[in-house]
Formats: structure tokens, C-alpha cells, sequence
């Protein structure tokens, strides 16, 4: 479950960095900082030590071969590198480090419909005021989607219930591969000020510094 929390992962981000605590139950476990061209998970306090690590992603200019002008999504972690190529709303290349990381959905031809990558994904919900269009996003290993099926008032402010799913490749947090992920938006005064995620029985929040 800790892993899932690399859903929202970054190189270091710069001072105008949305940054956010991650909490299992009431303990900070690491931190969250997003940007429009990166995010960052840092995990320093999980039990025992056992999910502890960065993962970062990026988002640059590129220029290929052919001298086309593409945005590579760049994503690293203790296991693998990922990089891939982004043509609007078209994946034009994928690269997989070690290779035996890459999914059947590597493929860029598997692609069935136009996809974002995920620090896109991320920052338009981390800068939205209000629940969050539905989205469709890539990350070289995987397809999701994420749909808001609930937008509740509440005392805190208004809590968007988003179902998120794996569509294409393998599920997130070996060895559980979930594949179907319930996460709580909740917005107050035009802010998101807390991302609430679980799956199963495992569960952690990011607050909003």
C-alpha cells in the first residue's frame, strides 16, 4: 500500500511546490510535492522501514529522432525507470529499464484511446477547486481511469469519492496488484486540502501543508 502512494511520486520540486503529508493513521510517514512538470513521494517514517525511498516523475521538452517535438514522462524508483513519450494525448514511445519491468500494455499499439501522463494527471487535481473531470492516464506499464461517483457537503468542506481502476496492465502494490482503488478529494475553500486512498484494508491520507 505504500507503493500506491507512488501514484503521486517527484523529482525535488521547487519552492511553488504543492506539498502534502502522507499519514497512516495518525503518524507522517513521508511526504508528497507536486508541480505542474514533476511530483515527488519521499517515504522516511513507515513501519519498520520497510517502504522507505523516493520516487520521482518528471515531465520535458524532447525533441525525436526525427525531430518532432514530444513531452517525455521520465518516472524512477528503486525498481525500475520508465520513459515515455507523449504526442499530445498519443504515446509515440516506450522505454522500460530493466525490460523485464514492461507489461503488455508497454506497447504503445495496445493504446485504445487518447491517455495523459500521470504529473499532468496529478497537478489537475492537486490545483482544481471543485471534484475533478474524469481521466484517463499512462505511465508505461498501465492504464487507469478515475471517475467521481460521489460529491458530498460535508463539515470539512466537499468530498469528491473517486473510483480509480486499472484497465490495462498489471494492478498497483505488489504482491496485492490492486486494481480497483477508492480515493476521497476533499476540497474547502476552493483548495484541495486532504487525498484520502484505500484499498482493501490498507489505507493512507495526504494533508495539504
Amino acid at each position: 500500500m505504500f507503493r500506491l502512494v507512488a501514484l503521486f511520486a517527484a523529482l525535488a520540486a521547487p519552492a511553488s511546490a504543492e506539498t502534502f503529508d502522507v499519514l497512516l493513521g495518525g503518524t507522517r510517514i513521508g511526504t508528497m510535492e507536486s508541480t505542474a512538470a514533476l511530483f515527488r513521494t519521499t517515504l522516511d517514517n513507515t513501519p519498520l522501514g520497510v517502504a522507505d525511498g523516493v520516487s520521482e516523475a518528471t515531465l520535458a521538452p524532447r525533441r525525436t529522432e526525427a525531430g518532432a517535438a514530444v513531452t517525455q514522462y521520465l518516472f524512477r524508483n528503486h525498481e525500475r525507470a520508465v520513459s515515455v513519450l507523449f504526442d499530445g494525448a498519443e504515446v509515440t514511445g516506450v522505454e522500460i529499464d530493466p525490460p523485464s519491468e514492461a507489461t503488455a500494455a508497454s506497447d504503445p499499439a495496445t493504446l485504445a484511446a487518447p491517455v495523459s501522463d500521470p504529473v499532468t494527471g496529478l497537478w489537475r487535481i492537486v490545483q482544481g477547486s471543485d471534484c475533478p473531470q474524469s481521466f484517463r492516464l499512462y505511465d508505461g506499464r498501465r492504464v487507469t481511469e478515475g471517475r467521481v461517483t460521489a460529491r458530498t457537503e460535508t463539515a470539512e468542506g466537499t468530498v469528491c469519492a473517486l473510483d480509480y481502476r486499472v484497465v490495462a496492465g498489471p494492478g498497483h502494490v505488489s504482491p496485492f496488484r490492486f486494481r480497483q482503488i477508492d480515493i476521497d478529494l476533499t476540497y474547502a475553500a476552493g483548495t484541495l486540502r486532504r487525498i484520502d486512498i484505500s484499498a482493501g484494508i490498507f489505507g493512507v491520507g495526504l494533508v495539504r501543508n
